[in-house]
């Protein structure tokens, strides 16, 4: 009944952000411009595309951001 396919993902904290940078280099977009278009600060941003997590926002601010 479940057409859902469990797959295992194997990502490590540097490949999603790099994966995300080269996503967004492809498409030919500065980091300025997505950080306008989604309204998130443009250095965390940065801190996603390489793997800075522990410079993102902490609590509740952490979560809704």
């Amino acid at each position: 009944m479940n057409d859902f396919v469990k797959k295992p993902v194997s990502l490590d904290q540097d490949s999603l952000g790099s994966y995300i940078k080269r996503i967004r280099e492809k498409k030919g977009l500065e980091l300025l411009e997505v950080s306008a278009a989604i309204n998130i600060n443009i250095k965390y941003l940065q801190a996603i595309e390489s793997g800075n997590y522990r410079d993102l926002p902490k609590g509740a601010y952490g979560k809704i951001f």
